[in-house]
């Protein structure tokens, strides 16, 4: 099966799941159903070969945003199909390392995990623990110190997921499963968005308790009439944006202006989704981490490539960015049925200055100083998992509820601070030692004159994504989460591969 075949597959799999959701939003006996089939498909599968477990967990993490697209309820415990494949796959890891152990009897941890990235990795994860236990001790109560800790939980998944990676072709696996994911990401958003812009009140009420009700995003009408469609799994359409960008490089540089091939064109209408999607978003997080990172992206380029391909990319780019446009406004004004919303690029500018005056923004500026000054009371040891705060929230679910606005929780948008709250200081800079480090030996990679033209735009695209989720993780929790951790994991896995050949 090439990778168009593949790819087109794993998306219709994910047109079925999402089918399959939405019968169940009105059948929950459907929804539950479907979550034991996701379970028993993933342990199955999972069982013959571990490659096809990554592709499952991949497709999940994507397409999923907080892991609720099917769930299974117990009494008051809700369990996400998230949490269902994760603990899946992690017992099928651990019954295969048992058999791979009693069989060699040589333990060798570079069958486990890569040997580099251990003492990077460690720190981290013992201050993670510290946070548990510390939380514990000054009690956080173990409910909330368990459900604030319960994401970081996701780390694990780099043992499997190397199992995996290990094989022949378990890369290209996760490649396709991301591409599909992502292409999923933005036809779901590009359909959402013509919904809500078009008269079908009733119907769009029922797609709205949908896409709450799975956690996948939000959708909220602005001041301008524009819907914005938000999914926080919208940050892996910014990697698909620089991955691309980094892959068309190779081929300008290599094809010069004989590019008009199909697979060229099937990489430019991705990237042209993906920056649609980053668009209808209307996130300012994201669009502050993309202009962050697209300064080192030129530099990348012109390092690398020289100003010929630069310029080159960047008309692409520009090229791209206009019809991500185009698409968005054919989409809001489609006459059928009787569009109600509008569309301008100047929405796209004004979103971007607007920085007081929006619930969303004065509640994450009401919590800042809250925050400090929780942080700044134990600094060094941190508060553990579970520790709260109050302050007083803008948030119209908030005020439903209290009128007052004041609001009690352990969850938090500012990332890093949130780290260094729960963690202390040492905590905040393993992670940040981390995250440096996994930057700083993708990008060397990638530029050194002996890089494979296979592995080259891999590596500039993640170590520049990874600096870009990086910054989003200043005004919103990434790195804390499931989404955040599987990406740094990801840049994790493809760094262990660097000594393979193309395609590997």
């Amino acid at each position: 099966m090439n990778r168009y075949s593949s790819v087109g597959f794993l998306v219709k799999v994910l047109v079925l799941a999402e089918i399959v959701s939405i019968i169940g939003h009105y059948y929950p006996s459907v929804n539950t159903a479907a979550f034991f089939m996701l379970a028993l498909l993933t342990a199955m599968l999972s069982w013959r070969d571990l490659r096809y477990g990554a592709v499952i967990m991949a497709l999940e993490l994507i397409t999923g945003s907080k892991g609720y697209l099917f769930f299974a309820e117990f009494g008051q415990l809700k369990i996400s199909g998230r949490m269902a494949v994760w603990s899946i796959i992690m017992v099928v890891w651990l019954i295969k390392a048992f058999q791979e152990l009693f069989k060699d009897r040589k333990i060798s941890l570079e069958k486990f995990f890569p040997r580099e990235l251990v003492l990077v990795f460690t720190p981290l994860l013992l201050f993670v623990f510290w946070g548990g236990l510390n939380g514990i001790l000054r009690g956080n109560g173990a409910q909330n110190v368990f459900l604030d800790q319960n994401g970081w939980i996701y780390f694990a998944c780099i043992l499997p997921l190397y199992a995996a990676i290990r094989r022949e072709g378990g890369i290209e696996m996760l490649k396709n499963a991301f591409i599909a994911a992502t292409l999923w990401l933005s036809i779901k958003t590009l359909i959402l968005l013509y919904f809500f812009s078009h008269e079908q009140q009733a119907l769009n009420q029922e797609i709205y308790r949908w896409v709450r009700e799975t956690g996948v995003g939000e959708i909220t009408k602005m001041q301008n009439g524009f819907y914005r469609i938000f999914f926080q799994s919208h940050i892996y359409s910014i990697f698909g944006i620089f991955a691309s960008l980094a892959v068309l490089s190779e081929e300008l540089k290599k094809n010069g202006k004989k590019i008009f091939t199909f697979d060229f064109v099937a990489k430019f209408i991705y990237l042209i989704m993906a920056i649609s999607v980053i668009f209808i978003s209307f996130s300012r997080s994201f669009w502050a981490g993309i202009a962050a990172a697209l300064p080192m992206f030129a530099a990348y380029l012109i390092k690398v490539h020289g100003t010929k391909v630069f310029f080159r990319v960047f008309i692409v780019g520009s090229v791209s960015v206009f019809f991500a446009v185009i698409i968005i406004a054919a989409i809001v004004k489609f006459p059928l049925p009787r569009p109600t919303s509008g569309f301008d690029p100047v929405f796209l500018t004004d979103r971007a200055s607007q920085l007081s005056g929006e619930a969303g923004v004065s509640s994450r500026w009401s919590l800042l100083p809250k925050l400090m000054d929780k942080v700044l009371e134990r600094p060094i040891m941190g508060s553990g998992f579970g520790a709260t705060v109050t302050y007083e929230s803008s948030d119209p679910r908030v005020l439903e509820q209290n009128p007052s606005g004041e609001y009690t929780t352990y969850a938090f948008e500012w990332g890093w601070i949130d780290i260094w709250y729960k963690l202390g200081i040492f905590g905040l800079a393993s992670y940040v030692f981390l995250a440096g480090y996994l930057f700083y030996q993708l990008v060397r990679l990638s530029i050194t004159d002996k890089a494979d033209p296979f592995w080259r735009p891999i590596f500039a695209s993640l170590g520049i994504s990874l600096a870009c989720v990086s910054m989003v993780s200043f005004f919103s929790p990434y790195l804390n989460h499931p989404l955040g951790i599987g990406f740094l994991v990801i840049c994790a896995l493809i760094l262990s591969k660097k000594n393979l050949p193309a395609g590997a």
